[in-house]
């Protein structure tokens, strides 16, 4: 009886105990899965999005943009300078290899080879086009809708630590909301009153104006994307 109960223990160790490379492989799965779901969510939710930001803030700069302007300016003085879109025969006979001409290197082959008889569809012409898009895109919500978004917001600020801490911050002890709000709107201020505080702002149009100049730019841009890939033939 008493070595069947000792069986019996050792039944039952065994049972719940499993063997040590079956936990060592157990622990190490887990933690391999547990790393590589933490790597993807650091990724997908810090890394990307950081990195994003930094090409955004990348396009949005104005020396880029700036750049990219000037050498499609340049290449679209080059294309009208040498004839567009003609047979390859014409550019041999108007353009013949010269070494002793004021310009001996531009002739047939460095046209040709470079695609300057088509330069408003070669590939790098239009990547110009789609950059400075992007330039003017990113600027746009980067920049320039925050700071139309500011301007358009209603301050009413009631603290007068915080009123007079502003650059043109000024003390008027006898003056009443409703007499300055009448001064301001003959000065062509859009006011606005709320119980005793006031608000008042200017210039909000002039706010949207870099807009309107980056829009017309991109529909600028796209139409030259468009013309040069055919339009509608």
């Amino acid at each position: 009886g008493g070595g069947g109960g000792g069986d019996g223990k050792d039944g039952e160790k065994n049972t719940r105990a499993p063997p040590i490379s079956d936990v060592t492989n157990t622990n190490v799965n887990t933690s391999g899965a547990g790393d590589a779901a933490t790597f993807q969510r650091w990724m997908l939710e810090t890394e990307l999005p950081k990195g994003g930001k930094k090409a955004v803030r990348a396009l949005a700069s104005l020396p880029l943009a700036i750049s990219e302007f000037l050498v499609i300016a340049g290449l679209s003085i080059v294309g009208t300078v040498i004839e567009q879109n003609k047979g390859a025969a014409w550019y041999v006979a108007n353009y013949p290899v010269d070494p002793g001409g004021p310009l001996g290197f531009i002739d047939y082959p460095f046209i040709l080879d470079l695609g300057l008889d088509h330069i408003y569809t070669e590939w790098y012409f239009l990547a110009l086009l789609g950059g400075l898009a992007a330039s003017l895109t990113a600027c746009t919500f980067t920049r320039q809708l925050p700071v139309w978004r500011v301007s358009a917001n209603w301050k009413f600020l009631d603290r007068p630590a915080t009123l007079l801490a502003m650059e043109e911050g000024e003390t008027l002890p006898r003056a009443k909301s409703s007499d300055l709000a009448e001064l301001l709107a003959r000065r062509g201020y859009q006011v606005f009153v709320k119980g005793p505080r006031l608000y008042a702002f200017k210039g909000l149009i002039g706010r949207l104006a870099p807009i309107g100049v980056h829009i017309s730019m991109l529909l600028t841009l796209g139409g030259s994307a468009y013309s040069g890939l055919g339009g509608l033939g």
